[in-house]
């Protein structure tokens, strides 16, 4: 699982679940069995707004940096 979250590869699909349950129940302040009872669908697509929320973060931390120098 280390090596997951530290590279990013992910080859074991039970890893990747888990990841991604943990993440959405973090995010969501839900307990994991919680969110390990929604729907797949919904999983999904909240992991992909998840992501785009964190993609803008660090664009806009980028743009701050960049001001700075």
């Amino acid at each position: 699982m280390r090596v997951a979250i530290r590279t990013g590869k992910i080859t074991n699909p039970k890893v990747a679940s888990r990841l991604s349950l943990y993440t959405l129940a973090k995010e969501l302040n839900i307990p994991p069995k919680e969110a390990f009872e929604l729907p797949f669908s919904l999983v999904q697509e909240l992991l992909m707004i998840h992501q785009e929320i964190e993609i803008h973060k660090a664009e806009e931390m980028q743009k701050s940096f960049k001001k700075i120098k």
